[in-house]
């Protein structure tokens, strides 16, 4: 007989909440795939654009006078400002290139989210 099988535990993990990081990696991933298709099958049709994924954002649209950095958040939770800090801080960095002539064009950020904002991010921000 399969020792797996008498195993009391078998197929249970010795952390669940290993499986709630894990599933959640997994969620992001698949939302980050189908927004980048979604990009594919509209805005990057347009003559003369680009469509960068995983560089410096999780998705990056290359347009004639625009580069739109976007940042894809799946959360189980309204979105609070610590879940974007580090976007944004990124984000003016990059902006600060743009605007030195380094990189060409406008720099702009979309935060692509799958739940509400909240209330403190919302009251402090135009999301």
């Amino acid at each position: 007989m399969n020792n797996l099988k008498r195993d009391p535990d078998f197929g249970a993990p010795h952390d669940p909440a290993q499986v709630i990081r894990i599933e959640a990696v997994h969620r992001g991933f698949l939302y980050q795939h189908l927004y980048g298709v979604a990009c594919l099958l509209t805005c990057v049709r347009e003559d003369g654009t680009t469509m960068l994924v995983e560089r410096d954002e999780d998705i990056e649209v290359i347009g004639s006078l625009v580069r739109t950095y976007v940042q894809i958040k799946t959360r189980q939770k309204p979105l609070q400002f610590g879940d974007i800090e580090s976007a944004l801080k990124r984000f003016e960095e990059l902006r600060k290139l743009h605007q030195s002539g380094e990189r060409f064009g406008e720099a702009k950020l979309v935060i692509v989210i799958n739940v509400e904002t909240g209330p403190g991010l919302r009251k402090s921000t135009r999301l």
